[in-house]
């Protein structure tokens, strides 16, 4: 396969992906809703991290989009502009990114649906940007063990503290380590 055809099949998931994110919407929404009612506290907590999530999904497709749209206007095939496209933290070129998340590349080469994902997540909870090692409604801890990941209103201090990582190389090392481990 081509550095063009690589190119473009990376272009393409990111598209699919961020569609994927944006029709999820309405039904995240609606589940929000029915699941945590408005004026409660969970429901105020949930609806925060609903809001900060949708707007996340939003920009990201906009960069998504934008970084398409040149690639058809310059009609030339590049690594897209907003980010690197693959992370090569491992040597291997292991993680590829897919909308808002980088998921395995074997995983997403063989179609995994719930397999492995490193998502980059934000909340009133905590300042800026972490990282979240996540597989099947489990996430991954600092010390490399699989916990249940409880919904967003229910989540502690501690939990944060335990299961969010500063950089995607820390949680991407975090998990190396638990293969290592098992």
């Amino acid at each position: 396969m081509s550095a063009r055809d690589t190119a473009k099949d990376i272009m393409l998931a990111r598209l699919l992906a961020s569609c994927q994110e944006l029709l999820a919407l309405p039904e995240d929404k609606d589940q929000a809703e029915r699941d945590y009612p408005a004026g409660t506290v969970n429901g105020d907590d949930a609806w925060r991290e609903y809001m900060a999530h949708e707007e996340h999904v939003y920009a990201m497709a906009r960069v998504v989009l934008d970084d398409a749209a040149k690639m058809l206007r310059d009609g030339q095939v590049s690594e897209p502009a907003s980010e690197a496209s693959v992370e090569d933290l491992d040597g291997n070129g292991s993680l590829l990114l897919i909308g808002t998340r980088y998921q395995l590349r074997e995983q997403f080469d063989k179609h995994v649906v719930d397999g492995v994902t490193f998502d980059r997540t934000r909340s009133p909870f905590y300042a800026g940007e972490k990282w979240a090692v996540r597989c099947g409604g489990s996430c991954l801890t600092k010390k490399g063990e699989w916990e249940w990941e409880p919904q967003p209103s229910s989540r502690s201090e501690t939990f944060y503290r335990r299961c969010r990582f500063k950089s995607l190389k820390d949680a991407f090392m975090a998990w190396l380590k638990s293969k290592e481990t098992k």
